[in-house]
This record gives structure tokens, C-alpha cells and sequence, in this order.
């Protein structure tokens, strides 16, 4: 589970489990690997975005198990709205 998704770049993955070991590869849409983490011993594992808006690939690899979910990363619209004078 990825949450929240949309992001504005800081997001949460839980695994539901502890593994030993687990693998985070972020590519963008192109396949350009964004970044690759590998985390032990943890079920909630907490990670950022730091590239430009779009659609990122997240591919998760924990024990056996393996997903591929689709993240966006979108502009925090009430930073953008706020303009000092």
C-alpha cells in the first residue's frame, strides 16, 4: 500500500509485514532509475520524490513478494497559490 498517491513528494509504503530486506526502485515514466533503496528490518517505509511532476514507477521487491504500482507526483497547488506582495 502507497500512500498518499497522488503525492507532493513525501510518501509512505506499508509492506503489511517486517521483512529482513526490502528493495525500493523509483524510475521515472521513461525507465530512468530515480532512485533505488534498500531498507531492513521494517513494515512502513517512509520516502520522497524529488524529481518534477509526473508519473513514477515504484517497484517494491520484500521476501518473496514483488509489486509494481504507479505513483504521481503532482504541485502542491496552496504553495503556489500563496504570492507575498
Amino acid at each position: 500500500l502507497i500512500y498518499p498517491n497522488p503525492t507532493y513528494g513525501d510518501f509512505s509504503i506499508d509492506l503489511g509485514a517486517i521483512y529482513e530486506s526490502s528493495v525500493v526502485s523509483i524510475t521515472d515514466i521513461s525507465g530512468k532509475l530515480i532512485d533505488s533503496k534498500t531498507i531492513s528490518l521494517s513494515q512502513v517505509l517512509n520516502l520522497s520524490i524529488k524529481g518534477p511532476d509526473g508519473i513514477y514507477i515504484v517497484s517494491i521487491q520484500a521476501g518473496d513478494k514483488k509489486a509494481v504500482i504507479r505513483l504521481v507526483k503532482e504541485q502542491n497547488n496552496l504553495l503556489t497559490m500563496y504570492k507575498p506582495h
